[in-house]
């Protein structure tokens, strides 16, 4: 009976020591967030693996890499503006 009462008691005493953000909090952090990412889109536009002086099979390895972390992170861009549409 106890362990029960303990395990109910749980999450409301880790909320009083470990609020939840506020939607602000958190409005702020995924435009940050989206800055951020925004900043990694011009730094990429401007990278021509194509002409580094280096193996072929290398440029290729690091072409498809900068395209899938490009690809994963529109997925992350995308749940961040759904996100800030959600809480605004």
């Amino acid at each position: 009976m106890v362990a029960v009462a303990l395990l109910v008691s749980l999450p409301t005493w880790a909320q009083g020591v470990f609020p939840y953000p506020k939607n602000a909090e958190v409005s702020d952090v995924l435009k940050e967030s989206r800055d951020v990412l925004n900043q990694f889109d011009k730094v990429a536009t401007h990278l021509d693996i194509g002409s580094w002086n280096a193996p072929e099979a290398f440029r290729g390895r690091q072409k498809l890499l900068l395209s899938d972390a490009q690809e994963h992170l529109d997925d992350v861009r995308g749940d961040i503006e759904d996100r800030l549409e959600e809480i605004s």
